[in-house]
C-alpha cells in the first residue's frame, strides 16, 4: 500500500492561478514526463498542485484528488494512469507566483551512504565511493529519480531537478580495480605484455611507453585494451567484485580496461618487466545495449527496470584517477 500522510493544511483545489485547461494523465505518465511536456520545473509543478515536495504527503492528494487507484511496482507511491478519476493535473500560469529563489547549494552535496554530488560546469556529477554501492537499487533510481536513492531513503533530495539527459557517476580507477569487476585483470590480461615478455623483440635495449612500442612497429593502438562480458562470469578472469553476479551484469554488461599512459616495458639483457598502470574504460547504462538481443533489454527492463524509466540519455560511468599497479616479469 502506497505510503500517505495527510497535510496539515489541505492546499486549494483546482490550485489558484492555473492555465484554463488541466492535464489529463495518462498510462506511464510522470510528473517528469508532464512537467518536460509543459515545459514546467517539476518542483513548480508539485509546489502548484499540492503546496509539497513530500513524497508521503503528494501520495495522499494524488488518491484524493487526483484519484490515483493504482500503485507503482515496489507499492511505495500511486501512478498515473488513464484509471485514475478526474486524473487532472493543473498547470501554472507563466509568469504567477513563484517562490523565493533558493539559497546557492554548497559545491558538494551528500547524498546518503557513499555518494555525494558536486557542480560540473552547469550541471552536477555523482561520486560513489565504494563500488558496493553502485548497485542493482542505485541504478534504478537514477533511472526514475535522477538520484541514486528513492524518496523514502536518507539522503534523497526533494529539490533537486535532475537533468536525465546528463547524469554522471564518477568513480575512481583505484576503487573499480580492486574492489569491482576489475580485481583479477593484471598485467598478464594483456596479450601485448606476453609478446613483450617472450617474443622477439626488435628494438635496442631499454625502458618504453606504450607509444614507444607503437612507433617502432611492435604494437598498434588496439593492443592498450581488452574487454570482457559480466554476462557469463570467467571470460579474462572476470569476476562481479562487492556485489552480486546479477547486479554486476544488468549495470555493466560488456566492460573494457586499457593500459594507462603510466606502464612502462622494460627491456634489458637480464630480463624483461612490464610495469602497468591499469583502468577500466568508461561505460554507460540504459536498455539498449548492443551485446544482446533485442527481446533481452525489453525482457531485462520490465522485469528488473524502474516503475518509471525517465532518461533522455544513458547513465555515464567515468572511472577517474591513476589505475592500479600491476608487475609482470620474464
Amino acid at each position: 500500500m502506497p505510503i500517505e500522510r495527510p497535510p496539515t493544511s489541505k492546499a486549494p483545489w483546482p490550485p489558484p492561478n492555473s492555465l484554463p485547461k488541466p492535464h489529463q494523465v495518462s498510462d506511464d505518465e510522470t510528473f517528469q514526463t508532464v512537467a518536460r511536456m509543459h515545459g514546467v520545473p517539476v518542483k513548480d509543478l508539485l509546489l502548484h498542485n499540492f503546496a509539497t515536495t513530500k513524497p508521503e504527503v503528494i501520495n495522499w492528494y494524488l488518491r484524493e484528488y487526483v484519484g490515483c487507484k493504482l500503485p507503482t511496482r515496489d507499492g511505495k507511491n500511486w501512478r498515473f494512469s488513464r484509471s485514475a478519476n478526474p486524473g487532472l493535473i493543473y498547470l501554472p500560469q507563466p509568469g504567477g507566483q513563484k517562490e523565493p529563489d533558493p539559497e546557492p547549494e554548497p559545491p558538494v552535496v551528500q547524498a546518503g551512504p557513499g555518494w555525494s554530488r558536486r557542480r560540473s560546469g552547469k550541471g552536477w556529477v555523482w561520486k560513489v565511493e565504494h563500488y558496493s554501492d553502485l548497485n542493482y537499487a542505485a541504478v534504478n533510481n537514477l533511472a526514475e529519480y535522477g538520484q541514486p536513492v528513492s524518496p523514502y531513503e536518507p539522503g534523497f533530495d526533494g529539490d533537486y531537478d535532475p537533468d536525465f539527459a546528463n547524469i554522471v557517476v564518477e568513480m575512481s580507477q583505484l576503487e573499480v580495480m580492486t574492489n569491482g569487476y576489475g580485481q583479477t585483470i593484471d598485467a598478464n590480461s594483456f596479450p601485448l605484455v606476453g609478446r613483450f615478455l617472450n617474443e622477439k623483440l626488435p628494438f635496442p635495449e631499454g625502458t618504453y611507453t606504450f607509444d614507444d612500442l607503437v612507433r617502432a612497429g611492435f604494437a598498434n593502438s588496439k593492443d592498450r585494451r581488452i574487454s570482457g562480458s559480466l554476462y557469463s562470469m570467467g571470460l579474462r578472469g572476470l569476476q562481479p567484485g562487492s556485489i552480486g553476479a546479477a547486479d554486476a551484469a544488468y549495470i555493466h554488461g560488456t566492460v573494457g580496461f586499457a593500459l594507462m599512459a603510466g606502464t612502462r616495458f622494460t627491456y634489458s639483457a637480464s630480463e624483461r618487466v612490464v610495469d602497468a598502470e591499469i583502468g577500466a574504460l568508461d561505460d554507460n547504462w540504459d536498455f539498449n545495449s548492443s551485446t544482446v538481443p533485442n527481446w533481452v533489454n525489453s525482457t531485462v527492463a520490465t522485469l528488473l527496470g524502474p516503475d518509471h524509466y525517465n532518461l533522455d540519455a544513458p547513465i555515464q560511468f567515468k572511472f577517474t584517477g591513476p589505475g592500479k599497479r600491476s608487475t609482470a616479469r620474464q
